[in-house]
């Protein structure tokens, strides 16, 4: 039956926001998942500037800044489930994964012969880097050069 089924946008980009909000629009209580979609994770000038406040973001917003698209997501009842983002920090390797609803953990991982993540981190706030770093110094993680030397 229509009201069994769901939708979903696989890489979704802001040009199809219109179709997304089309979709929501008449789903009803219908779930619609956006998967992978190809707004960054990280912010670049453009979306700095979209998130000021009066002329300056409105140009940032038209010049292709994300944070007009995500205010419309979040208008149309949008919530990040699960994310997972990955980068280095002191030379380990860290994973943040969202989890709905357990919220953020940051995993790390030491070189390449240490295959067990350890969880580091769990919070209902995204982890900052600075966060993630003084938690690796915390829990004792020696600072690496790269993932295939120790150095101490």
């Amino acid at each position: 039956k229509p009201e069994d089924d769901g939708m979903a946008f696989v890489q979704p980009s802001t040009e199809q926001l219109r179709q997304i909000e089309a979709a929501s629009n008449t789903a009803g209580a219908r779930p619609i998942l956006l998967c992978n979609p190809q707004w960054k994770e990280r912010d670049d000038p453009l979306d700095a500037l979209s998130r000021k406040s009066g002329l300056l973001g409105a140009l940032g917003n038209f010049m292709g800044g994300k944070a007009g698209t995500e205010e419309s997501l979040i208008n149309m009842g949008f919530r990040d489930i699960y994310t997972l983002a990955t980068y280095r920090c002191r030379g380990s390797l860290i994973y943040l994964q969202l989890a709905y609803p357990y919220g953020w953990t940051a995993f790390y991982r030491q070189g390449v012969d240490d295959e067990q993540w350890k969880a580091l981190i769990q919070s209902e706030a995204r982890p900052t880097y600075p966060q993630v770093e003084d938690a690796l110094v915390e829990a004792g993680v020696p600072f690496r050069l790269t993932e295939f030397d120790n150095i101490v």
